[in-house]
């Protein structure tokens, strides 16, 4: 029995020379940045073409929380200013009217965001089963001969949980900035009025963190698929010795010891991978973390200069803080989905290029 040199492409030595399919479909080279705009497009083009309407009833309410969030800065601003101008004499009458648009805009972006979360939900399901649909069309059109190799086994693991997972994490990345970019605009816009002044300090404090994600981004990019042949070889050796239809053949040939040693090699040298991944990401983390902390704290001063020299009325710090606030939050999301989705982009790399062999076939 050949238990570890079949179908599967998991081969326990080292690697023999390439096969034939190998040779007539090379895989493309990881690429560069400058791809991202066309995988970008890729992605976009494969969310539009799973669920249009989904996504345009979520990139709307988005829109919606982003105008929202600006109103309510402004709403702030005038209850703290109503409070304050008459001191003692104002009446709770006066400020029934601000504080129920405060209300109603709270509940109206708490409701938006509730829709939105499920829709969301919806649009990742459809994207996922399209994404799976195109491999899955790839892998029944291929020639037989790509059934022998390794390199396409490889291919195919990544196109099928990149396509899936991947796909779900470009949807939530793409609503996620459209949803912060345009409320952390709103914001901005907002606190420009205020006082312009503390913009330069709220964007700075942000490079840092991107030039982070950026580099811990593509290094696990690289991690996950310089591992592609582990994973695929180490799932395979565990089939094998916890599948019934082997037991019998693998007892019987003495060979639990010899796979369960090769296993055990293979998921040493992931976890070792692993661990300089995190010392390596850890690392920049706190650099990027350091720096940004630096420049909040010089936010944080020029606001309280600003009001002790009675540049900024009581009010207007008032809302420029709630302002702050909200915009250290809208930009925290917006990292984060960028970060989302350029790893995401990088990922997809692998899908598309998986999906470029059912073009070849057709030419063929």
């Amino acid at each position: 029995m050949n238990v570890i040199a079949r179908g599967d492409g998991v081969q326990p030595g080292p690697r023999r020379g390439r096969t034939w399919w190998e040779v007539q479909h090379p895989e493309g080279s990881q690429g560069t940045w400058r791809d991202l705009p066309a995988l970008l497009a890729d992605s976009v083009r494969l969310v539009w073409g799973a669920g249009r309407n989904v996504f345009l009833v979520t990139s709307a309410l988005q829109l919606l929380t982003a105008v929202g969030v600006a109103v309510q800065l402004f709403i702030g601003k005038a209850v703290l200013d109503t409070v304050l101008g008459a001191g003692a004499s104002v009446s709770f009458g006066e400020l029934v009217p601000v504080l129920a648009a405060l209300v109603g805009i709270t509940v109206a972006l708490d409701l938006a965001q509730a829709i939105q979360n499920e829709q969301s939900r919806v649009l990742g399901e459809l994207v996922g089963r399209r994404a799976l649909d195109r491999v899955l069309d790839v892998a029944t059109r291929v020639d037989l001969l790509a059934f022998e190799s390794p390199d396409f086994y490889d291919r195919l693991q990544r196109a099928r949980a990149q396509g899936q997972y991947r796909s779900l994490q470009t949807v939530n990345g793409l609503l996620g900035i459209a949803s912060s970019s345009v409320t952390a605009v709103g914001i901005v816009v907002a606190l420009a009025v205020l006082q312009p002044l503390l913009l330069p300090f709220i964007l700075v404090g942000y490079v840092p963190l991107w030039i982070v994600a950026s580099l811990n981004t593509r290094d696990l990019y690289r991690f996950s698929r310089e591992m592609t042949p582990n994973e695929r070889q180490r799932n395979y050796l565990g089939n094998v010795l916890m599948s019934r239809n082997a037991a019998k053949e693998v007892r019987a040939f003495d060979l639990p010891a010899l796979l369960r040693r090769r296993y055990d090699e293979l998921y040493d040298e992931r976890i070792s991978e692993l661990r300089s991944l995190a010392r390596r990401r850890t690392a920049r983390s706190l650099i990027g973390s350091v720096a940004s902390s630096g420049v909040t704290v010089g936010t944080i001063g020029m606001l309280s200069w600003l009001y002790v020299t009675e540049r900024m009325s009581l009010a207007a710090t008032g809302a420029a803080v709630f302002g702050l606030y909200q915009l250290a939050g809208r930009l925290r999301g917006l990292h984060m989905s960028a970060t989302s989705l350029y790893e995401a982009t990088l990922f997809i790399r692998d899908y598309s290029s998986f999906l470029t062999l059912g073009d070849r076939v057709d030419e063929e």
